[in-house]
């Protein structure tokens, strides 16, 4: 079984669960029902189908493939130039990388990745969120219409930070610039 919520209508509430067709036979076999007030409301599956055909129409499945290979690549530029930097892993447009302060003890980068989300934020206008155990994984998610020129934000906006972040600290273990 498969659950999504608000993201899968632009806002608009409504949900869907994907199942296999055995678990939806064996549901509606016998005499069990199921009732919601809300299920499968006009204006809801009207807004859902719209969106659906936006997606469809506009092949932002596939765009979003592109610009998010793109900003992944892009952000793996990173890693060749901040010791900060570690890891870069995602799909599509979700897209993480992770900071480490020491890549001798693979300390986590929470502080840095804080202030980094921070200022991404109030200076670029780049909304991103923390992620992982320790805080210290840079997420993105941002919406299908997001571009390649976005994700040159992102980048610049990453690099210049981390940048400044770095040449405050002071140098830490073998692999240091």
């Amino acid at each position: 079984m498969v659950s999504s919520g608000k993201p899968i209508k632009n806002g608009y509430p409504l949900a869907a669960l994907v199942v296999k067709s055995q678990v939806s036979n064996s549901f509606c076999a016998g005499k069990r029902t199921y009732f919601n007030t809300f299920g499968g409301a006009p204006v809801s599956m009207t807004a859902g189908l719209a969106v659906l055909d936006v997606i469809e129409n506009d092949n932002l499945q596939q765009l979003a493939q592109e610009v998010g290979a793109y900003l992944k690549k892009k952000l793996q530029e990173l890693q060749l130039k901040h010791r900060l930097y570690v890891d870069v892993r995602g799909q599509g447009l979700l897209v993480g990388f992770e900071l480490i302060r020491n890549k001798d003890t693979l300390e986590p980068g929470t502080k840095e990745a804080d202030e980094l989300q921070v200022r991404m934020m109030k200076e670029n206008r780049v909304l991103v969120n923390l992620d992982g155990k320790f805080n210290s994984v840079i997420k993105t998610k941002p919406p299908m219409c997001f571009s390649k020129k976005d994700a040159d934000t992102v980048f610049k906006s990453a690099d210049r930070i981390l940048g400044e972040i770095e040449a405050r600290l002071k140098p830490i273990g073998k692999h240091t610039k």
